[in-house]
């Protein structure tokens, strides 16, 4: 029996007179009907989303955690609710041409305010029921979208929240605009569109920002550096393919920390290589770091010579062990699942030793920067090129036949080198048998998913997406466009449920994504942004790792709570108490502190003393204070209710508790008369240092 129950609303005088609750008992049912399945509630939409449903109704939106008790109606605007629980719904029927209120305690009972009618639902796969209690009836539900794979996958992104949820694993965050844009898209489309977006060159568009830097023989600043980068990150339409890039950088270290990178040039030819093949096939990615001059520098492969023990020289060995242990195949041997494999005395087995370092290192020797565009170097012996130490970082490393060791070579898990092979096939063979190693698949999917979606990806989330990695479901192996969709479209990634998902936002990205969310700006659009050498005081900015190791190791485990449960948090490593007010400090120099700037600096007349008129600008001119578009957030400003729905929207994806949200509200709330600029900027600020923020579930 359900008891009759009055709902007071306080909105509309007609939709005050339509919703009252009166639920008459409910009859006994068939044993088939039993019980219904919340899990296909949203089956019955009209369109791809809700949102959509309403706008071919003209009717109600969606209740959920980001806007109740607050609900839209498209002519009447928005209404509250006074009574109720967060738990309450709005559904549409394509056969009743009406939408249905419901809640959890309720469902599958469910009502028809506009013919002030109970009706009981009833869903059996992609089947779905009403039950009339005036006229007794069972009625069919006709119109139900059929559940393709697609169809399936949209389903799980009906709300804005979880739009903007995924943009943050897919990309950098986005703004409200570019949230509901995505939504109305469908994330399916989104990401097939982003996945076949070519290629675009950052190094090209460092040169058509700055025409002189491509021939300049000085070390270019870095400021273009972060410019560049800030711009890519900031504005470009190909989001996906710069996350998962940065993403790969580290996995396949380089870092300016090493004084000849220390030039943007030289950082954005290696990036390049990453983004070009970021989709594309792992074992060309592998190979193509291998030639990527920047890497042959940074891990000393570069002028590696085949041995002489008379005079006591040995090939290098640093990137025969780093490509092992850090780009392909790890250092124990894993199931698909990723979990170790053990020896009969419970063990791990390590995948390869200090031979197959020595032989692996014999593979790489011969290689060398490409001077055939050098007159002057052209002619000159391996050694002698060695000797001199030229560098040539535009070009990928090319083989000198005469510094290789042509001698047959032992590789990892039984793979061999004939002797003979000409010394460029050789690479080829040995990345080739690394990128296909039984271990390279479980070990890199896990990698990627830490990176993009959570720090502890269960067994079974990993074996998913290792099994695209081997194969696509179209017989290729390593096709990096599938192993991102599959790690993306995952059932943990959309709807995570265990008490292992989540990851700790790592700093540089937070503050990237509040950038990105209001539109950050200077006044010149160069993205030359002031103070952004401040965000090293946060342990992370792209390309600066202090070693190979990346800011921190996949398998870091913070002593504690999260330690004891056998979880890793790999972003703690670079989180104490230090970098945590450095964020804070950061956070708010942004929203008080740079805005105040941008105002002096842009207004009417003003023509700043520090400000250095220098044709040379990349070596010379000034960053520029910026600031964040917050117009819209202003208009939302007089309601603190609505201003942090739309925050916890936007940066937290919903996942804003209600007493961090009543917090914030309080807070908001005590403020004596301020701006609505200050409202604002303190609302923003308080949500991002909040763990609910920093902590993605």
């Amino acid at each position: 029996m359900l008891e009759k129950k009055s709902y007071v609303w306080i909105c509309h005088p007609l939709i005050a007179k339509a919703i009252w609750i009166a639920v008459a008992s409910l009859v006994s049912l068939p044993a088939s009907h039993a019980r219904a399945q919340t899990s296909d509630l949203y089956i019955i939409t009209e369109a791809e989303s809700l949102a959509e449903g309403v706008k071919y109704t003209e009717g109600f939106g969606v209740f959920n955690d980001t806007q109740f008790p607050w609900v839209y109606h498209y002519s009447m605007g928005w209404l509250y609710l006074t009574e109720g629980e967060l738990d309450d719904f709005w559904i549409f029927s394509v056969s009743m041409n009406t939408w249905l209120w419901s809640s959890k305690e309720r469902f599958p009972a469910a009502y028809d305010a506009a013919n002030q009618k109970w009706y009981y639902l009833y869903f059996e796969g992609e089947i779905a029921w009403y039950y009339d209690f005036e006229s007794d009836t069972w009625h069919l539900i006709e119109g139900v979208p059929s559940r393709n794979s697609s169809d399936a996958m949209d389903e799980h992104f009906e709300s804005l929240a979880s739009t903007s949820r995924f943009l943050s694993m897919a990309g950098f965050g986005a703004g409200y605009d570019e949230i509901v844009s995505v939504h109305e898209q469908g994330i399916h489309n989104w990401l097939n569109e982003q996945l076949a977006m070519e290629h675009r060159s950052i190094y090209d568009q460092m040169v058509e920002t700055y025409p002189e830097l491509e021939g300049a023989v000085s070390r270019v600043d870095m400021k273009v550096f972060h410019e560049i980068l800030m711009k890519a990150m900031l504005t470009s339409e190909d989001s996906l393919r710069n996350k998962v890039t940065l993403a790969l950088s580290e996995i396949f270290v380089v870092s300016s920390q090493n004084a000849a990178l220390r030039d943007p040039r030289r950082l954005f030819r290696y990036y390049d290589t990453l983004s070009e093949n970021a989709f594309g096939s792992f074992e060309e990615l592998l190979y193509s770091v291998t030639l990527s001059p920047v890497m042959g520098h940074y891990l000393s492969h570069a002028g590696n010579q085949a041995a002489d023990p008379e005079i006591g020289r040995f090939p290098d060995e640093n990137y025969a062990r780093e490509v092992m242990q850090l780009f392909s195949i790890g250092l124990h041997r894993l199931n698909i699942d990723g979990s170790p494999i053990l020896d009969e005395n419970g063990q791990t087995i390590p995948t390869y030793t200090n031979q197959d370092i020595t032989e692996l290192a014999r593979v790489f020797t011969g290689l060398f920067y490409d001077h055939s565009q050098n007159d002057a170097l052209n002619n000159l012996t391996y050694r002698r090129l060695v000797k001199r130490g030229n560098r040539n970082f535009n070009l990928p490393l090319v083989m000198y036949e005469e510094g290789h060791d042509s001698g047959e070579k032992s590789l990892v898990n039984g793979g061999v080198i004939e002797a003979g092979t000409p010394g460029l096939e050789a690479v080829r063979q040995a990345i080739n048998h690394l990128a296909t190693h039984p271990n390279t698949a479980p070990f890199i999917s896990r990698l990627l998913i830490q990176r993009l979606v959570t720090s502890n990806p269960s067994p079974a989330y990993i074996e998913r997406v290792a099994r695209v990695f081997q194969n696509n479901g179209r017989g290729a192996y390593g096709d990096l466009a599938a192993v991102i969709a599959a790690i993306l479209t995952d059932d943990e990634a959309i709807s995570p449920v265990n008490g292992r998902s989540g990851r700790m936002r790592s700093p540089y990205y937070r503050v990237i994504h509040m950038l990105r969310a209001f539109n950050a700006m200077d006044g010149s659009a160069r993205y030359n942004f002031e103070g952004t050498g401040r965000l090293a005081g946060l342990n992370q900015q792209p390309f600066q790792s202090p070693t190979v190791f990346n800011f921190y190791q996949s398998d870091f485990q913070p002593i504690g709570a999260i330690a004891d449960q056998g979880m890793v948090a790999p972003e703690f490593q670079i989180t104490d108490s230090r970098t945590m007010v450095k964020y804070m400090n950061e956070i708010d120099h942004i929203l008080f502190y740079m805005r105040n700037r941008y105002e002096k600096f842009n207004s009417p007349g003003f023509v700043p003393s520090e400000r250095i008129e220098n044709p040379n600008r990349f070596e010379g001119k000034r960053s520029e204070p910026y600031k964040l578009d917050l117009t819209d957030l202003e208009t939302l400003s007089e309601n603190p209710r609505n201003l942090v729905n739309r925050l916890n929207l936007v940066l937290v994806h919903g996942q804003l508790s209600r007493n961090t949200q009543n917090s914030i509200i309080r807070a908001l709330e005590s403020l004596p008369n301020r701006d609505s600029t200050f409202r604002v900027s303190f609302a923003i600020y308080l949500t991002m240092i909040s763990p609910d923020y920093i902590v993605m579930q």
